[in-house]
């Protein structure tokens, strides 16, 4: 059954905590989304990607990620969040880290997702997000549950680099 974008946020907000990454990813299969839907809270910066607030509730929040050509995060994990991913421009590329016996990370993929796809992470799940375009901006939607407070980055060594939060534009 297709759900609108105010349905789906909607249902989101019938949530007070964490939803589980199951759930959250078939909310996602459900909804029915286009560029228009979000095109308000578009932005694109010129030296990173950008986190754009779409809507936030009890247990989520709803961003509207623009990356331009070349633009990717750091390799990062969802410490005690949910994340679903849906692309709605472009090619979006992840790339999901393992541990190797000695510490070090190992890279799986990458595996490239088309509009309209859909992923996700949770917790420890170790990846990267990039554009690897060189002519075509990309735009995902991301939730997170409960919105995202900090996140470890990482070194392809697998040391702990950190932990960051992007800036959010409102």
């Amino acid at each position: 059954m297709a759900t609108t974008l105010p349905g789906f946020l909607a249902a989101l907000n019938n949530y007070s905590e964490r939803i589980p990454l199951d759930k959250l990813v078939k909310h996602m299969q459900e909804l029915e989304i286009s560029l228009e839907d979000v095109q308000h809270v578009m932005r694109f910066d010129p030296e990173r990607y950008s986190r754009n607030l779409l809507s936030a509730g009890p247990a989520y929040q709803a961003l509207i990620l623009c990356w331009l050509p070349g633009q990717e995060s750091v390799i990062h994990d969802h410490v005690g969040s949910s994340c679903g991913v849906m692309v709605l421009q472009g090619t979006c590329t992840e790339v999901f880290y393992e541990r190797s016996e000695d510490g070090s990370l190992r890279a799986r993929g990458p595996k490239d997702l088309p509009p309209g796809a859909i992923c996700g992470a949770q917790d420890d799940n170790i990846h990267k997000i990039c554009n690897y375009s060189t002519d075509t901006n990309l735009v995902t939607l991301h939730i997170y549950s409960p919105p995202l407070s900090l996140m470890n980055t990482y070194n392809e060594a697998g040391e702990v680099l950190g932990e960051l939060l992007v800036p959010l534009n409102q």
